[in-house]
């Protein structure tokens, strides 16, 4: 039986896995990076002025087309002899667990260098930025359950880019339409309590995801 701070430690190891994993293929986190830079200067070089609901719209698209392919990645790079050592190092729990902290930290990533953009070219249209900073965080969470979950399924059929794509579009909706709700009511800054009922709604998805993902994983790592 696993004490909780070795499954502790195991989590850290896989994490770190990840990060010298990630480190060895900087070109392609580099060109994620750039994609969403480049997509907010087209976009800026198009509209030249972000209005508000505009601004919500160009940055939920970009967070989206950058996480799926990001995310999309998480089971890639696995050999079989690494994926075999990876399955005697830890539990399926704590290897999805690795891989969804990693996820939402590099969502974290792409969103600092989307917003910091947003606003140097676009403004800032927010009347509670901080409040929006803390959507998108709880945001990141359910996309990570939700897409890292979803590319693990697509590795089994053969990566097919594809079934990520088709499995991604009727859990991510939902999500995102809670997420640009939130957003709207950060950027006309009306009262927290008014957002409440939706908040409630995307830590409620964000869990049932989470849920989902703990439950149907173990079928997938055995497989």
């Amino acid at each position: 039986m696993n004490s909780i701070p070795g499954s502790l430690h195991t989590l850290f190891t896989l994490i770190r896995l990840e990060l010298r994993s990630e480190w060895r293929q900087q070109n392609v986190l580099g060109g994620i990076l750039l994609y969403a830079a480049t997509a907010v200067f087209v976009a800026y070089m198009t509209f030249r002025i972000f209005p508000g609901p505009s601004w919500v719209a160009v940055y939920w698209l970009i967070m989206l087309f950058s996480s799926t392919h990001a995310l999309g990645r998480s089971f890639g790079p696995s050999n079989g002899a690494r994926l075999l050592f990876e399955q005697s190092l830890a539990s399926p729990g704590l290897y999805l667990a690795s891989k969804v902290i990693y996820n939402i930290f590099l969502l974290g990533l792409i969103h600092l260098l989307t917003t910091l953009c947003m606003l140097v070219w676009g403004g800032n249209p927010f009347q509670d930025l901080l409040r929006f900073s803390w959507v998108a965080v709880v945001g990141h969470i359910g996309l990570s359950g939700a897409l890292t979950l979803i590319a693990a399924i697509s590795r089994k059929a053969s990566g097919q880019t594809t079934l990520m794509v088709v499995l991604s579009f009727p859990v991510v909706l939902p999500l995102m339409l809670l997420l640009i709700r939130l957003s709207m009511h950060a950027l006309d800054g009306l009262n927290p309590v008014a957002g409440q009922t939706y908040l409630a709604q995307l830590i409620a998805l964000d869990t049932l995801i989470l849920s989902t993902a703990f439950l149907l994983f173990p079928y997938i790592w055995r497989d």
